[in-house]
């Protein structure tokens, strides 16, 4: 067995915390707090957004007590606007100290959720943005994790699974990198996922016969409503969804060990949690 840091190029991945996706994360953190939400728009996916209530902007709205969104996309920011929200400026973040409607802002948190990943020079916006920070204030960066073991499957086959426009893959130590480099310190760092690593068989089985108990029950409430009927019919039969359940317990069982030994193998995506580094010169 291989020395601890016998190779330069191996680095120790830590343990660190999983949480589901990253949305729930992010507003708890902005919950009360002045934000500056950077790609704000959710190119290619806004409108459809808007209309399921998923769309980030609007949920910052709704706790924060103060929320500035920038972005690229001019018909982006009109959509948000024609939806009722202000405060929006158009510009690029690449070039963000050169946005003029940002000057003389104070914010408690710079927050950019899977965009760094999309720019064409991650450094420059890195070391743009330093300027908009005061001795308080925190930036939140999440990025798609490029170490995942769910894109395996399609690489097997040939296939590589990205986003079209994406120009990085991050993992643990390249966020490390990048953020050091720019001269920032790593206040926290997390992992979100979209798999329960809490989840396990015994729950599933549960989960699957409370389903099957619910539908008793309503099956005997509705039993002569004919419209319901027809509703239920077309829905996936409870057996359906306890079989799948069942099919994947393999893979649940796989990841929750994988999970315990590597939670970026795991992971979708990277949270990171930085200020930059105080100069005591």
């Amino acid at each position: 067995m291989a020395k601890e840091n016998s190779n330069p190029h191996l680095f120790r991945v830590p343990k660190v915390e999983t949480v589901m996706g990253r949305m729930n994360f992010v507003l708890n953190r902005c919950k009360g707090k002045k934000v500056l939400h950077l790609g704000c728009v959710d190119e290619g996916s806004t409108a459809e957004r808007i209309k399921s209530g998923e769309l980030l902007h609007f949920k910052l709205i709704d706790v924060a007590t103060e929320v500035i969104g920038v972005d690229i996309s001019k018909k982006g920011i009109q959509l948000l606007q024609e939806h009722g929200a202000d405060n929006l400026v158009w510009g690029n973040i690449e070039q963000i100290d050169e946005i003029k409607e940002l000057r003389g802002h104070n914010f408690d948190i710079i927050l950019l959720t899977e965009v760094l990943e999309h720019l064409n020079n991650p450094g420059f916006f890195l070391q743009g943005v330093k300027k908009l920070f005061d001795r308080n204030t925190i930036m939140i960066l999440t990025v798609p994790n490029g170490l995942r073991l769910s894109g395996l499957m399609h690489q097997i086959k040939g296939y590589e699974f990205v986003h079209p426009d994406h120009n990085y893959w991050f993992s643990y130590m390249t966020v490390k990198t990048l953020m050091k480099k720019n001269g920032y310190n790593i206040e926290e760092m997390l992992v979100y996922s979209f798999f329960n690593s809490q989840l396990t068989v015994k729950n599933v089985i549960k989960k699957i016969w409370s389903m099957i108990h619910n539908k008793k029950k309503k099956d005997k409430i509705s039993i002569n409503n004919i419209e319901n009927i027809k509703k239920a019919q077309d829905k996936p039969s409870v057996l359906k969804s306890g079989y799948l359940f069942l099919k994947r317990s393999p893979e649940l069982l796989l990841r929750k060990y994988i999970h315990k030994r590597n939670p970026f193998l795991v992971a979708d995506g990277i949270i990171v949690v930085v200020k930059p580094e105080i100069d005591e010169n």
